[in-house]
């Protein structure tokens, strides 16, 4: 894996302060967070640390974030439940209000609640660290909600998979609602979305294989092709740079994208045959997950460029999510386990 030269010059140049805030805005893969940037660990080799099984059978755990108050929250959409992880590692859950509802992503929104976006449900949920729920509807029929991500405007965005179409609903409105967005392109599966350091969001179209920017306006400014056809772009991160790192499911590469729309050769993810998932880590590495050889890994884009990957201990869990705990470790769902998983560096 080679480093980009674009990323070295543009790393060496940021000062302590805004290292900070690009940590703090790139905690999580799935979902963003308003906390506070995570402590760093002592330096240890990488390692699977524990596996947490969730109380409901055949749940597959999806999406996961770091909520409000400093826990691990994660989506049960088969067992149409939200968990989350205390500090002793046991697991609570809270069913969510309508039956089949799928729920897939979340995040913290600025007003300090956890938001969910529900695939079947064709909702976006709202609910309090009690387990409190509002739901609120989704224009579009069939929506196909997926990745959701609190904006620099304090609504939350998410990507509308099936409408191919961005959303937006506003916290703090006196009536929430939700507002579209269409993409640029027709069809073009959007998948997760991030918000950049510009003001803006960007978000990846899986099946158009782009990567577009979308301002709080509801805006789309570009929609720029990857550079290998058919990549498949799907979980986005705001990486030590401030510009946009993506996993590519399809090339089983790591693209990166700057804010003014400018696509830098792409890095292969190999040994990994498959990839999901994508956080930064506190040491400036990215971490991806490896659901068809089990595995989490390891992308070090600064330094010694590389990759490495470490097992799962659970066979066939198909990790499928990763997020950044207030503890500076890697949690990440392991959806055909029932598990979610923490990995130590």
């Amino acid at each position: 894996m080679r480093p980009n030269a674009r990323l070295r010059t543009s790393f060496a140049t940021l000062a302590p302060l805004a290292l900070l805030s690009l940590l703090a805005l790139a905690a999580c893969g799935k979902g963003g967070t308003i906390n506070a940037v995570p402590t760093a660990q002592p330096s240890t080799a990488p390692t699977v640390s524990g596996e947490f099984a969730v109380p409901t059978a055949g749940s597959q755990p999806e999406g996961l974030t770091r909520g409000p108050d400093g826990l691990i929250y994660f989506t049960e959409q088969a067992g149409n439940k939200i968990g989350r992880i205390e500090s002793n590692g046991s697991v609570t859950e809270y069913a969510m209000p309508t039956a089949g509802s799928g729920p897939y992503a979340i995040a913290t929104g600025s007003d300090h609640n956890l938001w969910i976006t529900e695939q079947a449900g064709n909702r976006i949920a709202r609910m309090s660290t009690s387990g409190t729920f509002t739901e609120y509807a989704i224009p579009a029929a069939n929506a196909g909600a997926a990745g959701i991500t609190p904006g620099p405007d304090g609504q939350l965005w998410f990507a509308e998979k099936n409408a191919s179409a961005i959303g937006a609903i506003n916290p703090m409105a006196a009536t929430p609602a939700v507002v579209q967005y269409p993409t640029t392109t027709a069809n073009a599966a959007p998948t997760d979305i991030v918000a950049g350091l510009d003001g803006a969001l960007y978000f990846t179209e899986a099946a158009a294989s782009k990567v577009a920017r979308i301002t709080t306006a509801g805006a789309i400014t570009f929609e720029t092709p990857t550079t290998s056809a058919n990549a498949q772009p799907g979980s986005i991160a705001i990486g030590p740079d401030g510009q946009l790192w993506f996993v590519e499911t399809g090339a089983v590469k790591l693209g990166h994208m700057t804010t003014q729309g400018t696509m830098d050769p792409e890095s292969s993810l190999a040994p990994a045959t498959s990839a999901s998932g994508l956080v930064l880590g506190t040491d400036n590495a990215f971490y991806f997950l490896d659901p068809l050889q089990n595995k989490v890994g390891q992308a070090t884009i600064l330094g010694t460029p590389g990759v490495k990957e470490f097992a799962i201990t659970t066979a066939n869990a198909q990790p499928a999510f990763a997020a950044l705990g207030s503890d500076g470790r890697v949690y990440f769902t392991e959806t055909a386990a029932g598990k979610i998983g923490q990995l130590s560096y």
